[in-house]
Parts: structure tokens; sequence; C-alpha cells
């Protein structure tokens, strides 16, 4: 009856190894998952930056800088 019990112990015990080695993995993949969503919103919010700068330098060339507003409200009044 001893070696039966020690038997069905180390199955127990290798079984939940598995379950902890499943739950770690299944972790570390949802742990991978936000990150690479949270850089993919980076890469958005960069490309947005990007274009817009790019669209601003695309209207400085168009017509020069004496087509912006001159009244923005956060001139100096000198």
């Amino acid at each position: 009856m001893n070696w039966l019990a020690l038997i069905v112990g180390l199955v127990r015990l290798a079984q939940s190894l598995a379950d902890w080695r499943a739950r770690s993995e299944a972790a570390d993949g949802a742990a991978a998952k936000v990150v690479a969503d949270a850089l993919n919103r980076s890469l958005d919010e960069v490309a947005a930056a990007r274009n817009a700068r790019q669209d601003m330098r695309a209207d400085l060339d168009r017509g020069g800088p004496d087509r912006l507003r001159d009244d923005d409200g956060f001139r100096r009044r000198d």
C-alpha cells in the first residue's frame, strides 16, 4: 500500500507541476500581448505625429510662414 501511495503522490506532484507550468506560460503570453499592444499604440501615435509634422512642412513649403496665423493669443506682447 505504501508503494501505491508513493506512486499516486508522484503522479499528483507531476500533474501539479505541469499545471503550474501551463499557468506560467499563459501569464507570460498575456504579458507579452499587453506589451505588444502598448508598442503598437505607441507606433500609431508616432506615425500620427510624423504625419502632422509633414503636413506642417508641406504647408510652409507651399505658402511660406506668412500664411500661418499670427493672432493665436499666446504671442508675447512686445
